[in-house]
């Protein structure tokens, strides 16, 4: 019962995200971005992050994508903003690692504890390509 609950309160922040998302909309001023595609289900998502030296100072991203993957992207730039480099790349690590062992390990230490709601794409392993697109667009974006 308590688990249920659990699970209905991680839905919610997907689909809070994913019918709002946080940071969308081409940022007007931008260092650097980059443009994913996941063929299998046609998402198409851009990146935007403005950065100084090696610190984000903002993000955004626009998509034509399902809502699992609008809502990765809202709570990945959510977690990232304002955030130095070298952590950004633990958080996608750790995102990676969570979708990878399905659950939520010692081993995703940096991440918020919303990003449970993934959990639940264990039994639709499709979906988890949609999950990590942003991930791996933003990771596109910094190189």
């Amino acid at each position: 019962m308590i688990e249920d609950k659990l699970k209905e309160l991680y839905q919610e922040f997907l689909l809070k995200h994913s019918k709002a998302p946080l940071y969308y909309g081409k940022l007007p001023v931008f260092t650097h971005h980059a443009e994913g595609f996941n063929p299998i289900c046609g998402d198409a998502i851009t990146v935007y992050l403005n950065l100084e030296g090696r610190q984000i100072k903002a993000v955004s991203f626009e998509s034509a994508s399902c809502s699992i993957c609008n809502a990765s992207a809202s709570m990945m730039l959510q977690e990232i903003n304002l955030k130095a480099l070298n952590q950004v790349l633990q958080y996608y690590s750790s995102f990676e690692t969570l979708l990878i062992n399905e659950e939520f390990s010692e081993e995703v230490v940096n991440l918020s504890e919303e990003f449970e709601a993934f959990l639940g794409l264990s039994k639709f392993p499709a979906r988890k390509a949609c999950a990590l697109l942003p991930w791996e667009t933003l990771k596109k974006a910094l190189k």
